[in-house]
């Protein structure tokens, strides 16, 4: 729930599945050492996703 709060501040049932998949993520590399080296090439290699999709009606 802190994650949620602090993170987010409300959810969308749009979105839910987003915000599981991100905090299943955060909850596995928790102990990772590289884990600001694992974000950035995460980030580099996943594709773009444009503002009018992510806020087009489901």
């Amino acid at each position: 729930m802190r994650g949620i709060i602090g993170t987010w501040h409300r959810l969308s049932a749009k979105h839910l599945p987003a915000y599981l998949d991100e905090m299943t993520w955060r909850f596995n590399n928790r102990q990772n050492p590289f884990l600001f080296r694992d974000t950035m090439l995460k980030l580099i290699a996943s594709s773009n996703l444009e503002y009018k999709q992510l806020t087009q009606a489901a």
